[in-house]
C-alpha cells in the first residue's frame, strides 16, 4: 500500500430524459442534504438515503454511483449560489465593498442549511471530493481575474493574484466551519480572513 487515495467516481450514472427521472434525482439529492441537515456525514449511507427518499436503494444506484457522488451533485448546487451572487455583484467602484457584499452573501447561505456546511467541510477534508474543491477555486479565481485584469491592476498576473485570494479565502473557511459552533471563533477567524485578503489585494488594486 502506498497511501494513495482511490480515484472515486462522481459522474452521475444516467442523465435525466424524462421529468420522473429529474423528479427521483431530486427526491435524492433532497433526501440527502436533510440527513445531512441532522446527522453526520459519515453516518450516511445511499441505503439510509434510500429510507430517507422511501425509495429502493437500486433507484440511487442508478443515478449515483456511491454517496460522495451525491455529495458532489450538492456541492454543484452551493456552486450555482455562490456563481449568481459573484455574477450579480458588478465590477466596478469600491473593490473592498464588492467583496464584503460577496463573502456576507456566501456567509449567509452557509447559515441558511446545515447540509450545505457539511458539504462544503467536506470537499476540504475528504480526499475524494478534492477535484470536486479544485474545479470551484478554478472557475472562482478565473472569475476574479478577469474582474481584476484592468489597466488599474498592478501586476502582470492576475490570475495568480487570484488564485492566492482563493486559497486564503478557502483556508480560512475550512478554519470557520471546523468552528461553526463556536460563533465568537468564527467570527474573529472570517474577521482576520477579509484583513489578510484586503492588505493583500491592497497592493495591485490601491
Amino acid at each position: 500500500m502506498n497511501g494513495a487515495v482511490a480515484r472515486v467516481d462522481l459522474e452521475r450514472r444516467a442523465e435525466p430524459k424524462q421529468k420522473r427521472a429529474q423528479e427521483r434525482i431530486e427526491q435524492i439529492i433532497a433526501a440527502t442534504q436533510d440527513l445531512l441537515d441532522h446527522m453526520p456525514p459519515e453516518d450516511i449511507t445511499t441505503s439510509a438515503v434510500a429510507r430517507e427518499a422511501d425509495i429502493p436503494v437500486g433507484s440511487v444506484y442508478r443515478y449515483f454511483p456511491n454517496i460522495h457522488a451525491i455529495y458532489s451533485a450538492i456541492f454543484d448546487r452551493f456552486h450555482e449560489q455562490t456563481a449568481a451572487i459573484i455574477s450579480e455583484n458588478e465590477p466596478g467602484g469600491d473593490w473592498r465593498s464588492s467583496l464584503a457584499d460577496e463573502v456576507a452573501a456566501m456567509a449567509q447561505l452557509l447559515e441558511e442549511r446545515p447540509s450545505w456546511r457539511a458539504v462544503v467541510l467536506l470537499t476540504f477534508s475528504t480526499p475524494q471530493l478534492a477535484s470536486v474543491r479544485e474545479k470551484w477555486n478554478a472557475q472562482f479565481a478565473q472569475t476574479l481575474a478577469k474582474r481584476w485584469g484592468g489597466d488599474t491592476f498592478s501586476s502582470s498576473d492576475p490570475l495568480l493574484v487570484a488564485r492566492m485570494v482563493v486559497e486564503i479565502f478557502g483556508a480560512a473557511q475550512m478554519q470557520i466551519l471546523r468552528h461553526w459552533d463556536d460563533a465568537e471563533k468564527r467570527q474573529s477567524i472570517a474577521r482576520e480572513r477579509f484583513v489578510a485578503i484586503e492588505r493583500y489585494l491592497g497592493a495591485y488594486l490601491g
